[in-house]
């Protein structure tokens, strides 16, 4: 099987006690089957404090989060326990992957990083280098593709490539993406989408502090022309969008919600963005990128919400 994965998917490193939005805060953290005997099994005074910070929830390990929703095995430095008294191989699956996310095919599987993680952002945003795949892994052994996916591949090869087309205005290129993939956005202001947004299933309630921003946005906002300095940023973005999102098209059919997922994820972040900057003369990286992880955290990781979005997506579509 073939492992891909974007083209400076090697470069990332997690930023551990620098990160300034840490992924042991807030965030349920599951226990595999595996790991969890390892943990039952350790000795002595931090076998034990394992054992009591474990909670089983409808035969689902995890840990038990403090009061402010922090792994109780995080210290004071912002660094994991866990790893500075086990090591690496210690943690359970999901502390392994986080931010990794795959999508698995016939002949390969795909692996990406997750833009909730500031780290993975910064790296695969904040660079001029456009956005592509490369082979990281072969062990020889794949099946063929099936026509659906061989038609799939050639479809997101073309979308990669009129995201791409930089003698073009990026947001004509994203009006290219929906006319070929014959897909629609609903015509909605900024005020209908904060209030939207503000009704889906919630991780940080920070989140609502740059919907509410949103709420004076003309609808002309969405479609508007990006800044030349950002396109970049927001063309890799569109990107990594298409590359996470549309596989789900294999699965329903619809590749025209996918693609108006990915422009219109694109288009809500540019108008977030210029509500929430304060410096509208030079573009802000640091504030694009805190509201894209904060948008990845709240709707790529929840299924109720990404089916929401699509739900009211199709209907145009």
């Amino acid at each position: 099987m073939k492992v891909f994965a974007p083209n400076i998917y090697r470069e990332f490193c997690c930023i551990a006690d620098k990160c300034r939005h840490n992924c042991c805060i807030g965030w349920e953290i599951d226990i595999d089957e595996d790991t969890l005997a390892f943990y039952r099994a350790q000795t002595g005074v931090f076998g034990e404090k394992l054992r009591q910070n474990i909670e089983i929830t409808d035969g689902c390990a995890s840990f038990r989060l403090d009061e402010n929703e922090r792994c109780p095995f995080l210290n004071g430095q912002n660094l994991c326990d866990i790893y500075l008294t086990l090591g690496e191989n210690a943690f359970c699956q999901i502390c392994r992957d986080h931010p990794r996310f795959r999508n698995f095919f016939s002949d390969r599987t795909e692996v990406g990083l997750g833009l909730c993680c500031e780290a993975a952002a910064r790296l695969l945003l904040c660079t001029e280098t456009p956005f592509s795949l490369i082979q990281i892994a072969d062990d020889g052994e794949a099946d063929t593709p099936t026509p659906e996916e061989t038609a799939f591949f050639k479809l997101r090869e073309h979308l990669f490539a009129l995201a791409q087309h930089r003698v073009m205005p990026l947001h004509l290129r994203m009006q290219s993406i929906l006319a070929v993939t014959d897909a629609h956005l609903p015509k909605k202001d900024g005020a209908f989408w904060s209030d939207f947004y503000g009704n889906l299933e919630r991780l940080d309630h920070r989140w609502d502090t740059a919907l509410q921003a949103l709420k004076t946005a003309p609808q002309a906002s969405f479609s508007a022309p990006f800044q030349k300095e950002s396109e970049p940023f927001f063309e890799n973005l569109l990107c990594l969008f298409l590359f996470r999102h549309l596989a789900g098209a294999l699965d329903d059919g619809n590749s025209a919600a996918r693609a108006a997922f990915a422009v219109h994820g694109v288009q809500l972040l540019w108008a977030l963005y210029r509500a929430c900057a304060k410096n509208s003369e030079t573009f802000d990286f640091d504030c694009a990128i805190d509201l894209v992880r904060q948008y990845s955290a709240e709707i790529e990781y929840s299924d109720e919400n990404l089916q929401s979005i699509c739900n009211i997506l199709s209907a145009d579509c």
